[in-house]
């Protein structure tokens, strides 16, 4: 949203969107009709399920170049994975629409409910009519005090991302930039994290939770293994 404000770039964006507008499968006229599309061009591929009965969808995964051999990932159980260029039959139930991460994307994550970036202050009803009623006021809206990045390393090669922190109310806020950078080997995941730019005061601080696919067993080098969802995460400090 933030790319979107600033350099008109659509965060909702059509296959061929950027990277992939080389790829001829994305012009046939199955995909020209559907509405799988990009959340964050290259980044998320999300695919809607928007018609009665639509269980499942066939979904083509694109390539950003002829010689692409790049994954995606299943965001959803039994996260498979797939390569650009192919297709797959996924399911599309009820419950969830189908959405696949592109290897080397960077997802920043936050907590499971509602957050607010003020620790203390009245109850406020924003412009979109939401009432924000904190924690300490008996209201059911967390702090946004913990930060996670889902990463999506290959078998090995680099990769980097980046994302903006802001306070979501003021029209010309301060921002901090956290960007990320991460190179993966057989055994082991290399990540960093620095401050771009550091003018929004977050409240999470600078303890980031790193979070690789489901089945991805290998470790981060360096980083506090923790629990997370059942699984591991691994804590970074931004620099």
């Amino acid at each position: 949203m933030w790319r979107s404000h600033h350099v008109a770039q659509p965060p909702n964006a059509p296959l061929f969107f950027g990277d992939f507008a080389s790829d001829p499968v994305l012009y046939t006229e199955e995909l020209i009709n559907g509405f799988n599309a990009w959340l964050g061009p290259g980044q998320i591929l999300t695919v809607p399920a928007l018609h009665e009965g639509d269980l499942s969808q066939r979904v083509y995964f694109p390539k950003s170049s002829a010689k692409d051999e790049s994954m995606y990932f299943d965001l959803h159980a039994p996260y498979n994975a797939h390569k650009a260029g192919s297709w797959a039959t996924i399911s599309t139930p009820l419950e969830h629409l189908g959405l696949f991460a592109r290897e080397g994307s960077v997802i920043p994550v936050g907590k499971d409910i509602a957050t607010v970036t003020q620790k203390s202050g009245p109850s406020r009803t924003t412009i979109d009519g939401v009432d924000v009623v904190l924690e300490d006021q008996g209201g059911v809206v967390g702090l946004d005090d913990w930060r996670g990045v889902k990463l999506f390393p290959p078998e090995s090669g680099s990769y980097a991302g980046e994302w903006t922190e802001d306070d979501g109310i003021s029209a010309e806020p301060a921002v901090s930039i956290v960007e990320v950078k991460y190179t993966a080997s057989q055994d082991e995941v290399k990540v960093e994290a620095k401050w771009k730019k550091h003018e929004f005061k977050t409240l999470w601080g600078d303890k980031l939770h790193v979070i690789l696919p489901v089945r991805d067993s290998r470790r981060v080098k360096g980083a506090e293994e923790v629990s997370y969802k059942g699984r591991s995460a691994w804590v970074i400090t931004v620099q």
